[in-house]
């Protein structure tokens, strides 16, 4: 997400008690059925002149429609045009009752769907004078009714991105004025609507995904907001690919991200409608594949990016150039970097900046023969790990250590080790240095560092300090059962060797359906 479009990235609701039509059309929406939803909402608008939420339930319906074609902007004057049509709406009714609560709540609304149309687009001086209004007309409505829960959902919005934008986004609120706002009131008041809004659930649930995923650093309850969007909306293919994702980049769930994938391909190969075409296989695969290179399976990815690239990404000039890129860090990953490079000068050609920006790193830079030799033996590791074979990953370990000495997941599964067998010494000389590069790429390295850290000062005898690390740990295992046990027992009580070897995390196995020779 982009610095300023996080400010008001879902618009505000409809009505406190919202036209079932409305309601159903919107709903349509997060099923993935955009293109009947808007049918509806314009012969809505057109049949009711005079009213000001069918106005602006349209332009949030265009508004899903416009971000899902970002390389167009075929629709941005109809969503601008519906937007301003409900302002001019309530505006009507207004000059006739100002204290009536529905039109200054639609019109409100309508300049928070402008907010979010105008940060989409980088807008990001229209978008905060935008937010101001909405502001202004939530904050009388809350006056005049307390109880309206939407209104509190779109305020929330608000306090929440105005208190935690960066330094970057606070010129803007300076130019245009305007006021600050309070975090934890903010994030209360959309967990509220996400639980009680009449209408809207799903743009708060959407919305505490984006928080708990980029704002708040908790990707365990970023996940659980996915999960209930996928199991209320199976037939939106959107939801399914943000998972895929999440699991990816931000719990290093592998194996899950593979799954979610396996199952897109299955409901696509069933002819469902938003599933079936070109883009959402694809889109799937080349996920997939950035799991399995990322979980150190580069043979099984290839399988899946080769298609991709069959395939093509026309249009998707990212998603192209990643195929490449991904692929040449397979090859390259099985020693094979002649066959690496052809992908990564393919890649670099490309217009995506962030993609072709890494293939030129990966032209400039190869990856040093004795690292790839350590990522063969930390993927065999993981391959015991999911077979339980303690004892075979420490000596693989030990083995990529020794090749690659800044590697944490080496080093780490070596700490684990001597911790269980209480050799404080041995944990010690080997305890890794924290690489943010590598954590990103890993996630459930950080929380198993903060893990055995805590272990340590247990040891150590420094029990304060380690009943801290294991709350750490708590505050999001990254959803892995391993971590959440150890922790928790750990503040229950000191921890105490095992004696046990190979006690480190599990890894779940990876069922793909592809050869893993």
């Amino acid at each position: 997400m982009t610095l300023t479009a996080a400010l008001l990235t879902a618009a505000v609701a409809v009505a406190s008690t919202p036209d079932p039509g409305i309601h159903s059309a919107l709903e349509l929406v997060y099923q993935g059925h955009v293109d009947t939803a808007l049918a509806r909402l314009r012969a809505a608008a057109h049949a009711r002149p005079g009213d000001p939420m069918a106005a602006y339930a349209l332009a949030l319906a265009l508004c899903w429609k416009v971000e899902q074609r970002a390389e167009t902007e075929e629709l941005d004057g109809e969503l601008q045009a519906a937007a301003m049509d409900a302002v001019a709406r309530a505006d009507a009714l207004l000059q006739r009752d100002p204290a009536d609560v529905d039109a200054l709540f639609a019109r409100g609304a309508a300049q928070g769907a402008l907010s979010r149309y105008h940060l989409f687009r980088l807008h990001r001086g229209d978008a905060a004078r935008s937010a101001v209004r909405m502001r202004e007309d939530l904050t009388r409505v809350r006056a005049l009714d307390p109880r309206h829960r939407d209104a509190r959902f779109g305020l929330g919005l608000y306090d929440y991105y105005a208190d935690v934008l960066p330094r970057a986004a606070k010129v803007i609120r300076f130019l245009a004025r305007m006021p600050g706002g309070d975090r934890r009131r903010g994030l209360a008041s959309i967990d509220e609507a996400a639980n009680r809004s009449e209408l809207h659930r799903t743009e708060a649930r959407v919305q505490l995904y984006e928080i708990y995923a980029f704002y708040e650093d908790r990707p365990g309850l970023a996940m659980d907001q996915l999960d209930d969007l996928r199991q209320r909306y199976p037939t939106h293919p959107l939801w399914a690919l943000k998972a895929i994702e999440h699991l990816r980049a931000r719990l290093g769930a592998y194996g899950e991200a593979v799954a979610v994938g396996r199952a897109i391909l299955a409901r696509a190969d069933g002819g469902e409608p938003n599933y079936e075409g070109p883009w959402v296989p694809a889109l799937a695969r080349l996920e997939m594949g950035h799991a399995l290179v990322s979980d150190l399976r580069p043979r099984e990815a290839r399988s899946l990016l080769l298609a991709v690239v069959a395939d093509g990404m026309p249009g998707n000039a990212a998603g192209a150039a990643r195929a490449r890129c991904l692929l040449g860090a397979s090859l390259e990953m099985d020693g094979d970097r002649p066959a690496a490079l052809a992908h990564y000068r393919i890649a670099a050609g490309g217009a995506d900046g962030e993609w072709s920006e890494r293939a030129r790193a990966a032209l400039s830079a190869p990856i040093p023969v004795a690292r790839v030799r350590a990522l063969a033996a930390l993927g065999a590791a993981r391959r015991r790990r999911e077979s339980t074979r303690g004892e075979d990953a420490v000596a693989l370990a030990r083995e990529a250590l020794g090749l690659w000495p800044e590697s944490m997941e080496a080093a780490l599964t070596l700490v684990d080790d001597r911790l269980a067998a209480g050799d404080l010494p041995g944990a010690r000389e080997v305890w890794p240095r924290a690489d943010p590069g590598q954590a990103a790429e890993t996630p459930w390295l950080r929380p198993w560092e903060w893990l055995l850290a805590a272990e340590r000062d247990d040891l150590e005898g420094r029990r304060e300090e380690a009943v801290q690390q294991y709350k750490k740990v708590l505050k999001d295992t990254l959803r892995r059962p391993d971590f959440e046990q150890r922790a928790e027992a750990g503040i229950k009580g000191p921890f105490a060797p095992t004696a046990r070897p190979g006690r480190f995390p599990r890894l779940r196995a990876i069922s793909t359906g592809l050869s893993t020779t």
